[in-house]
């Protein structure tokens, strides 16, 4: 059996992810070969407290990690409805999706025509998806210069999503970068507001992040696609909770997601529904849905032709 078949072996068992093209990373070189930078919204996911878990079960720790990956590719396909390159290595995940539309010159096919909304809403569904598994994450999500080949990623997107995961998610939120969150907004005033209104949250530090749980249904007649994960959800955070009840700079992360929780509850269910769903004791924290006024950004341009 060579590579090629034992990788489709692997793939049909739900171990690999569906193949990048090779013409995705050709779109990475010019005539000659050489590698260019392209514009591309940028993710960086990093799964939380996995180092105290793997020292303690490494096999346990990998295992769970490992479930966690493939329930995310089960949720939210990365390379099937949107071409993009991405790729999990150890605690973290990394997604490139070139924004061709941005790019007057191009010639080829559009790859990105239902627009930055759907990579938050991949976003979401990736973030869900892991924490279901029992791993919460932080990342961020930037748009800017990117390269990638079959061997690394290089540009200044992946350093600020690195950065925004880095040192501004804090949370097990994924923020979105100056770049990113110009995009929304300039989205939002052409007419999907209504997406990021439900996908995208303001938290009490003015940071914008995506809602992971915002494309649940929310609906009477699909009310048990929405129960179910938020009980799951509900779940994990208690556990979590009980878990790292001693450790303030790990505890302090599962109660933002408690709180964060909850006003999801308060702001999206009536209170009979909610009720056997709150977290207990949470502390209250102001978030507030997306509104570009709200965040005091000028409003872009748009050339009304």
């Amino acid at each position: 059996m060579d590579a090629r078949e034992q990788q489709e072996q692997w793939r049909a068992r739900g171990l690999l992810g569906p193949p990048v093209l090779d013409e995705e990373y050709a779109e990475y070189q010019d005539d000659q070969g050489q590698p260019r930078l392209r514009q591309a919204a940028v993710l960086f996911l990093d799964q939380l407290g996995t180092r105290a878990l793997g020292d303690a079960d490494p096999l346990a720790q990998l295992r769970r990690t490992r479930r966690a990956i493939s329930r995310a590719h089960q949720l939210a396909p990365l390379t099937e409805d949107i071409p993009q390159v991405a790729r999990w290595f150890s605690d973290n995940l990394l997604v490139g999706i070139r924004l061709s539309d941005e790019e007057p010159d191009y010639e080829g096919e559009r790859l990105l025509d239902r627009g930055f909304g759907s990579v938050v809403i991949a976003t979401a569904w990736v973030q869900l998806a892991l924490i279901l598994e029992g791993v919460a994450a932080r990342g961020g999500i930037d748009i800017g210069q990117f390269y990638a080949d079959a061997q690394f990623f290089f540009g200044p997107a992946l350093n600020s999503a690195y950065t925004l995961e880095s040192s501004v998610a804090v949370f097990p939120r994924v923020v979105l970068g100056d770049a990113a969150l110009t995009r929304a907004v300039e989205e939002s005033l052409t007419g999907d507001l209504e997406t990021f209104e439900s996908m995208l949250v303001v938290d009490e530090d003015e940071k914008v992040f995506v809602n992971y749980l915002g494309d649940l249904p929310y609906t009477i007649e699909e009310e048990q696609d929405t129960i179910e994960p938020l009980e799951a959800h509900r779940d994990r955070i208690l556990g979590w909770l009980a878990q790292f009840s001693h450790d303030d700079r790990l505890g302090a992360k599962y109660l933002w997601m408690a709180s964060f929780h909850n006003w999801m509850l308060e702001t999206r269910l009536t209170p009979d529904l909610s009720e056997p769903l709150v977290v207990p004791d949470a502390p209250t924290r102001a978030f507030r849905a997306f509104d570009r006024q709200l965040l005091g950004m000028p409003e872009p341009q748009i050339d009304e032709e």
